[in-house]
């Protein structure tokens, strides 16, 4: 994905030289902001979004979320991390921030999330099918028709924020044996109860999926690479 958004950058490893067991993390990433719901829920135009650096998730999805709402938005970069991001908020620095999966969102901020203080307002599902959290406005509604294979093929990439694999060169019956192994495994309960937290459910995703994720980013035609790099780059 790197590639996309810096045509310049070398991928550090060749995703197709692995076999894919899966992922424990695959869930969808939000927009954050804070005070009384009204203002959260009209946060569309003349938005100041929070970034770290230039090219990073959070410069990335603050860029798409300018596109896909058609606001006259400013992305402030510099800042050193998701407590800065926050505070820049407190301080009306900036209105929001993008970039932060749920089950993270609440590790750091769990209990002003419960409390109703912290507010996600936009949410970047991987699918059309995944229900975003309470009253997010799910931001695949926004796409325009002509952008739909760049913004899933962008967004695909969530599917496996955290994945396992073996080389390819595994055998066959070793590497069949290993996903199954890990799929059983983050079906468990003692995979979820260990995962789950308060209000987030752990997000997973198994071997066919991580696999069919990665081979559309790499399949990706030459002008889904180009308009990837036109919205989340500005």
């Amino acid at each position: 994905m790197n590639s996309f958004i810096n045509p310049s950058s070398i991928a550090p490893f060749d995703a197709t030289s692995f076999y894919w067991l899966g992922s424990t993390s695959a869930g969808e990433t939000y927009c954050v902001t804070t005070g009384n719901k009204e203002k959260n829920r009209s946060l569309n135009s003349d938005l100041i979004l929070g970034a770290t650096g230039s090219g990073g998730p959070s410069s990335t999805y603050n860029y798409l979320l300018s596109h896909l709402i058609g606001s006259k938005t400013k992305v402030v970069h510099g800042y050193q991390g998701p407590q800065d991001l926050l505070l820049a908020i407190d301080r009306d620095e900036i209105d929001a921030f993008c970039s932060f999966s749920l089950s993270g969102i609440e590790d750091l901020w769990g209990d002003r999330l419960a409390s109703g203080d912290l507010h996600l307002i936009y949410a970047f599902p991987n699918s059309a099918h995944q229900t975003p959290y309470r009253n997010s406005i799910n931001a695949l509604d926004l796409v325009k028709p002509e952008d739909v294979e760049a913004v899933e093929t962008f967004l695909s990439q969530q599917s496996f924020s955290e994945p396992y694999g073996v080389p390819i060169s595994t055998s066959a019956t070793t590497r069949t044996a290993l996903r199954l192994a890990f799929e059983k495994t983050i079906a468990s309960n003692e995979f979820r109860s260990a995962h789950n937290r308060k209000i987030a459910a752990t997000s997973t995703a198994n071997g066919v999926e991580v696999t069919t994720a990665i081979s559309k980013i790499i399949n990706a035609s030459p002008e889904t690479q180009i308009r990837i790099q036109q919205i989340v780059t500005r």
